[in-house]
């Protein structure tokens, strides 16, 4: 697996850039140029351009037409792995995605958004006792 550190790969076919946030996790940027971005989570079997359902590269459409950019990510739970992880784990690599994404990306504001995954994350990282 070739590691692409802080230096994201920009991609012609897909008009973004793709980066590894932690090893063996990657986060694709449909608008690297962009400071702010929408930040999407998958739930169970979704990963990179498979969330079912979703029209992502319409959301990336819609959010770049008002100044925003559309993150995916992986996490070790996504697609095989998604009953093999933990809440707790899923947002610590939330966390580092969102550091990842702040110090060597340059983003500036983020939004995380997603199907169940996300929403759990929000409450495990909220809900600290």
């Amino acid at each position: 697996m070739t590691d692409l550190g802080a230096r994201p790969a920009h991609s012609a076919a897909y008009g973004g850039a793709l980066s590894t946030y932690a090893p063996g996790l990657f986060a694709f940027d449909g608008s690297p140029d962009l400071d702010r971005a929408v930040v999407w989570i998958a739930g169970l079997y979704g990963q990179l351009e498979t969330e079912g359902g979703s029209d992502l590269r319409g959301m990336e459409q819609r959010t770049r037409g008002l100044g925003w950019g559309l993150v995916q990510c992986t996490m070790s739970s996504s697609g095989e792995g998604w009953a093999s992880g933990s809440v707790r784990k899923d947002a610590e690599e939330v966390a580092l995605l969102v550091e990842h994404l702040a110090t060597r990306l340059g983003k500036k504001r983020l939004v995380l958004m997603g199907h169940s995954t996300v929403s759990q994350v929000h409450l495990s990282k909220n809900n600290k006792s």
